[in-house]
């Protein structure tokens, strides 16, 4: 078993008591393992129980969402994490932390739906400012039309090309499927 010397002993002090990780202060204890320097705090030198690191929450997070805010205009928590680099738990943590709304330091500039359905999605702003009102949820009928207007695009990929070249928009229009529909395409001779 190595001893510890006063130095180790010191830094491990100093350090056990931090909101921040001991990995990273690991190489001042020798080679031992992270299990074994706190086992020795725990028991030898009776420090007791560590206080809640911010595991995974790099203290820079939050600059470089504000940054990204500043720079890149109002964006939602996945697009910040794809913008910033970051994970999804720093960026979720510190939009939530942020307050956001008037007295915060962002604010909810609007709400996008999902395509899938489901919760709207926020879309964050630097500064303070009144919060955009959640839209409310999607009524059966609602959600009935689009999917049937999903399943009619999905039946005819060229339904929305036709409207746009037309301007017509196509009604009720009736999409044959089954055994009895006719597998052979026709093309207009040129």
């Amino acid at each position: 078993m190595k001893s510890w010397t006063e130095e180790q002993e010191a830094a491990l002090r100093k350090y056990w008591f931090e909101h921040c990780s001991l990995k990273s202060y690991l190489h001042l204890f020798g080679d031992r393992t992270y299990m074994a320097v706190v086992a020795h705090a725990k028991r030898s030198m009776k420090l007791g129980v560590r206080p809640n690191s911010v595991r995974g929450m790099p203290p820079y997070a939050w600059d470089c969402i504000k940054d990204e805010l500043a720079r890149g205009g109002p964006g939602t928590a996945p697009e910040l994490v794809k913008r910033t680099g970051l994970t999804t738990a720093p960026v979720c943590k510190r939009l939530s932390e942020a307050n956001a709304g008037p007295a915060g330091e962002i604010h909810i500039y609007a709400w996008l739906r999902r395509r899938t359905g489901g919760e709207p999605v926020a879309v964050y702003a630097i500064g303070p400012g009144e919060n955009a009102v959640k839209p409310e949820p999607l009524t059966i009928s609602e959600k009935n039309r689009l999917a049937r207007s999903r399943k009619r695009v999905k039946a005819n990929p060229f339904l929305v090309a036709i409207h746009q070249v037309t301007g017509d928009p196509v009604k009720n229009q009736h999409i044959q499927r089954g055994r009895y529909t006719s597998r052979v395409i026709q093309q207009e001779a040129a």
